[in-house]
């Protein structure tokens, strides 16, 4: 997935949402989840555009051809759904949770509620050991 950049029109588009309640092209450059924050409004940014497809479809007249193109927009809007929720589930066990806002059916702002992580401290190792211990059990507690 790629993610827009300051030349991108996404950046300035209208259903492009906003970031914890501010335009995305304003996050910090050396903010730790940026790239995180972009894939989701990104995401976000998909299934709003194939909702706003759909809406101007379906005030068009209904024709057969216009049926056929509409079915092709709703699994766009699938597909854009699914590609999110592979973002929610591929962050989600880093503690990293978006909160879409809607209006109409449109996603307008994301809010995130990002883990705050420790300072790494240095000469401190975290690890974790197991030990799998077996014993045999006497005849008489054995099954037949």
């Amino acid at each position: 997935m790629s993610l827009p950049n300051k030349q991108s029109p996404h950046w300035h588009h209208r259903l492009f949402p906003t970031c914890d309640g501010r335009a995305a092209r304003k996050l910090p450059r050396n903010e730790k989840m940026r790239s995180i924050k972009l894939a989701f409004l990104e995401a976000y940014f998909r299934i709003n555009r194939e909702v706003a497809r759909l809406r101007t479809l379906r005030q068009a007249a209904t024709t057969a051809q216009t049926k056929s193109r509409e079915r092709r927009l709703l699994q766009g809007i699938e597909k854009a759904i699914l590609a999110r929720e592979a973002l929610d589930q591929k962050y989600a066990a880093r503690g990293v949770v978006a909160v879409a806002t809607y209006r109409e059916a449109m996603t307008v702002d994301v809010a995130f509620n990002v883990p705050r992580l420790p300072d790494p401290q240095w000469g401190v190792v975290s690890s974790s050991t197991s030990v799998r211990l077996s014993f045999p059990l006497p005849p008489r507690m054995r099954r037949p």
